[in-house]
Formats: C-alpha cells, sequence, structure tokens
C-alpha cells in the first residue's frame, strides 16, 4: 500500500494544495519572516513593523504558517519550530529556503499549466513552450529549454536561467551522444 493510499483523502488534499504551501512559503521567506523570530517569539504586530505589513495580513500568514508546522503559536506570540530554525533562517548551514528560486520561478510556474498539453502532444515542458517532436530533434529541443526534468535526466546543475544548458554544452563541446543541437552538430 503507498503513502497516498494509507492517509486516503487528507493525502489527495494535501496534493493538491502544493501550490497554496509554496506560496505560503515562498512569501514568509521575502518578508524574512523566520529571520525576526531567531531571537525568540513574537506577536504579529511586532513582526508587522519591523516588516513594514498590515498586523492582519501578517498575522495570517503566520497562522497559515502555524498549519504548516514551520511556526509554533504560544498565546499570540510566534515562534520558530525546530526544522525552521534549521532550514528556513537564511545563513544556517542547512538553509533550503533558496530552493524557492527553482520550485516557485515564474519559468517553472509558468510551464506548470501546460503540463496536459505536453503529455497530450508527446512532448515535454520547457520553460517557455511545450516542446514537441519525435526522436533526436525532441531530445534536442528538450535540452534546449532548459526543462528542469531534462537538465536532472541529464546529471546536470538544476538552474533557473532559460538557457544555461546550451551555454554549458558550448563550453564542453558536442555531446558524446551527438545530440548537441545547433553547436554539437547534432540532428535536427
Amino acid at each position: 500500500m503507498s503513502n497516498a493510499e494509507a492517509a486516503g483523502p487528507m493525502a489527495v488534499m494535501q496534493m493538491l494544495q502544493g501550490a497554496q504551501v509554496i506560496g505560503i512559503l515562498t512569501a514568509a521567506l521575502e518578508l524574512n519572516l523566520f529571520q525576526k523570530l531567531v531571537e525568540g517569539p513574537l506577536g504579529a504586530l511586532e513582526v508587522a513593523e519591523r516588516i513594514g505589513c498590515p498586523e492582519r495580513s501578517t498575522r495570517i500568514l503566520f497562522d497559515a504558517l502555524t498549519v504548516l508546522g514551520v511556526i509554533a503559536k504560544d498565546a499570540a506570540k510566534y515562534g520558530l519550530t525546530a526544522v525552521a530554525s534549521d532550514h528556513l533562517v537564511p545563513g544556517k548551514p542547512m538553509f533550503l529556503g533558496d530552493l524557492r528560486n527553482i520550485f516557485a520561478s515564474p519559468m517553472f510556474w509558468s510551464a506548470l499549466p501546460r503540463l496536459g498539453e505536453a503529455v497530450k502532444q508527446g512532448g515535454t515542458i520547457g520553460l517557455h513552450e511545450v516542446v514537441r517532436g519525435r526522436g533526436p530533434r525532441q531530445t534536442r529541443s528538450a535540452r534546449e529549454s532548459g526543462s528542469a526534468c531534462d537538465v536532472a535526466r541529464r546529471g546536470e546543475e538544476v538552474v533557473t536561467s532559460p538557457h544555461p544548458p546550451r551555454a554549458a554544452r558550448r563550453a564542453r563541446g558536442p555531446s558524446p551522444t551527438g545530440g548537441g543541437g545547433r553547436e554539437g552538430g547534432g540532428a535536427n
């Protein structure tokens, strides 16, 4: 039995709320909320004044972070959980907040709504378009698009710029598989 089957409808609900979760975490990271709580728990008004936001919306964001389990609420004060302290405070050795630049990048998010179209057409989603085709052309197009899935499959570093794989190929020469695109002389 899979984890989703064991959790039943709650697992499906969590999957459907994935965009909300990344939106909440991204907002908190952009506003440096976790960093503001390093010295200890604070009230929503105190943090709101420090970040230049209204108290009400700051409290709503804190409550959402509490539901996610990265903020602890005690009376009217909000504090870091161990997970947030270790992984969401900039400067900590295990800080993971910069991953939002990949998972929540505008290029990545703009491509996701076209995933169904890509599947229908037998292609992949690139950062700006659905990549279609067959054989070497499809592989070359996917590589040139810089889609995160294809970059990861090749074992290269995942980056958020739309064309780094092409630049990386140019620097190291033609692909050993012969599909290096225009620069490597691969098939079209």
